[in-house]
């Protein structure tokens, strides 16, 4: 029974017929805006960072102007803690990164890194999330891939739908279609990956049986 339970989350709420829909994006999204904002600035320990956000994240080719706000003079600190960043029902092991000390008129501004898996159909693709300018922005590719990223973005109120583009490296941006897989948006190699992405096999469960939900206990 729990297994079959289990098998009726996953299908629901991560899945449709086995891949990933990039609309499910906008989950990722508001994931992130509750780590920025519900977590508290505590735990966390001094770390001597080089700025390199994108090589944190696993994610190479990461354009850091994509970071509208100046860290030159921020300082850093990090902290891992787990936490269901992307509405899944099992928690990520999340890398927190935390600027502090930007400037007259920004305190902080937390990176949030995190590694996809088999639940959500995205395993071995990297992420990096923050929160800057009333948006939510996460930047994304198969981890420590050269080809290019995603790059997502959607009003931090949730006001308006999520929007994400391709970048594959040296070339210009082209949005990506919503309806589409997770599998479509991100760069790839047209030789084909490893990564578990757009697997088309559709779930049909069929239940024919009388399950009483009337629990004893003794």
């Amino acid at each position: 029974m729990g297994t079959l339970v289990f098998a009726l989350l996953l299908a629901s709420a991560c899945c449709d017929s086995g891949s990933l829909r990039l609309g499910r994006i906008s989950a990722f999204l508001s994931g992130v805006f509750e780590v920025a904002f519900e977590l508290e600035i505590d735990g966390y320990v001094s770390f001597s960072f080089d700025g390199d956000t994108g090589d944190w994240a696993q994610i190479p080719e990461f354009d850091d102007t994509r970071i509208v706000i100046d860290l030159s003079a921020a300082a850093f600190s990090r902290r891992q803690v787990a936490y269901d960043v992307d509405w899944d029902a099992i928690d990520e092991s999340l890398g927190l990164l935390l600027a502090q000390d930007i400037g007259p008129s920004i305190s902080d501004l937390l990176f949030i890194r995190w590694r996809g898996d088999s639940y959500t159909a995205d395993k071995g693709v990297c992420y990096l999330g923050w929160t800057e300018h009333g948006e939510v922005k996460i930047a994304a590719s198969r981890c420590n891939d050269d080809i290019g990223v995603m790059y997502c973005r959607m009003n931090q109120w949730s006001d308006g739908p999520a929007i994400c583009e391709s970048c594959y490296t040296g070339q210009s941006c082209e949005l990506c279609d919503m309806e589409e897989s997770l599998g479509k948006c991100l760069p790839h190699d047209s030789s084909g990956s490893s990564v578990d992405l757009d697997v088309d096999v559709d779930i049909d469960i069929d239940i024919d049986m009388d399950v009483d939900l009337d629990l004893e206990f003794g």
